[in-house]
């Protein structure tokens, strides 16, 4: 590549560190806020994918747990489409410091509806993300999920009805039972980005 005699010194990308007391965050975004948690998603391209989705459908805030999480990489980067320094630069991307469950427990006692995505019998379809008033939606891990104390501490569950199964019953409907996390998130963020 040639640089034309240009060259560019950068520091590296540094995300706000969210305290775990949601209670003392001041969120903007105003009484119709959408944030939306990533609990130990560690695939780069997963996570640059999310980003992508999540600033292109108008999300206020993305918080990372801090373990077990991909870090902001270049590949991260690539994925995202500029999105990841786009939401950084704009102070909307934070590692959440502490537990993840305690912070959701803060967002629950400001008057949030917080939704884990979970395929218990009580999880609600995707339309329950549009009502009104502030919202976090919560993704989990490629392998796990949501883990259990986090779905514990949301007020609510939500998953993807499967379309397969209703279009042809079969046994090989029954091996694809679920969709990648990017895949999952942009779905649910469509339905976030309609909430008035």
């Amino acid at each position: 590549m040639h640089h034309r005699g240009a060259v560019l010194e950068c520091a590296p990308l540094r995300l706000d560190r969210t305290e775990h007391d949601a209670r003392t965050w001041d969120i903007a975004g105003g009484a119709q806020s959408r944030l939306l948690v990533l609990d130990q998603v560690q695939d780069p391209q997963n996570l640059g994918a999310i980003l992508r989705s999540s600033y292109f459908l108008g999300v206020d805030h993305v918080a990372l747990t801090k373990s077990n999480s991909a870090p902001p990489t270049p590949a991260v980067s690539r994925v995202s489409c500029g999105a990841l320094e786009l939401l950084a630069a704009e102070k909307r991307l934070h590692v959440i410091k502490g537990s993840t469950a305690e912070f959701i427990a803060g967002l629950n006692e400001r008057g949030w509806a917080t939704f884990a995505t979970h395929l218990g019998q009580d999880a609600q379809g995707p339309e329950v993300l549009t009502r009104r008033g502030c919202a976090a939606l919560v993704l989990g891990n490629e392998e796990t999920g949501v883990r259990e104390h986090v779905v514990n501490a949301c007020t609510g569950n939500v998953a993807i009805s499967k379309g397969r199964a209703a279009i042809a019953p079969s046994r090989a409907a029954s091996q694809v039972d679920s969709l990648n996390v990017s895949a999952s998130a942009a779905i649910l963020l469509h339905f976030l980005s309609q909430r008035s």
